[in-house]
């Protein structure tokens, strides 16, 4: 598909610092705008990449430029996240075509509906649920992971509640702490920690916050 364009709030090179893949080099393509408006007042707690939430913010730039940018990188491993990534789906699946033999990680709030021609067996989709926002029921068939952030007991419970209404394994669960910087990271971890030991759910850090002491651009 020639010409077809994408909002890019940012691409770079680093480590996955959170989820199955953790420690992982991987290149990361940022893409613009997100259909939630996650802050303490609607959640208890803030998106850490709220200046990729604006849709109309970020660079529109070819699909085509998106893999040269790629391909400068000697990395085979790829994060597609936002945002949300799912707005721009037509978009994400060229780009996932046109990025064939990479290993590719969708990271997304699965609220937006799964197109049926959307290569699921092509990608590994890091759902991320949100107690404002109904997850649509293909996400959960489809998900890699379910990945919660916890920033306070209540967040536990919707947890729990998710996984008896939907019947999922605790395997494919991971608890993940709600944080700006290290000592809001290192607070929360300590609740998914001895609250994952109790239910047999899977934790994980954000190494990047760990690393760079504060949510920043371009980790």
């Amino acid at each position: 598909m020639v010409g077809l364009n994408m909002r890019v709030s940012e691409i770079f090179y680093s480590i996955q610092g959170e989820g199955p893949f953790i420690g992982r080099p991987a290149v990361f393509i940022r893409l613009q705008g997100c259909n939630l408006r996650c802050t303490k007042n609607s959640v208890g707690w803030d998106c850490d990449t709220q200046y990729a939430w604006d849709s109309s913010g970020g660079m529109e730039i070819s699909i085509d430029r998106v893999v040269d940018i790629v391909r400068q990188y000697q990395c085979r491993h790829i994060v597609i996240t936002g945002g949300e990534p799912m707005i721009q789906q037509r978009e994400v699946i060229e780009l996932i075509k046109r990025l064939d033999g990479y290993a590719i990680e969708i990271e997304t709030n699965g609220t937006i509906p799964l197109d049926p021609d959307f290569p699921v067996e092509k990608v590994r989709l890091n759902v991320s649920p949100k107690p404002h926002a109904p997850i649509r029921p293909e996400y959960i068939r489809y998900a890699s992971c379910l990945k919660f952030v916890v920033a306070s007991e209540k967040d536990l419970v919707f947890v729990d509640s998710f996984v008896k209404i939907y019947g999922v394994e605790p395997s494919r669960i991971w608890l993940m702490p709600a944080s700006r910087n290290v000592d809001e990271h290192n607070r929360n971890i300590r609740l998914c920690w001895e609250y994952a030991k109790l239910r047999g759910y899977n934790v994980t850090p954000r190494l990047h916050i760990l690393v760079y002491g504060e949510s920043r651009e371009g980790v």
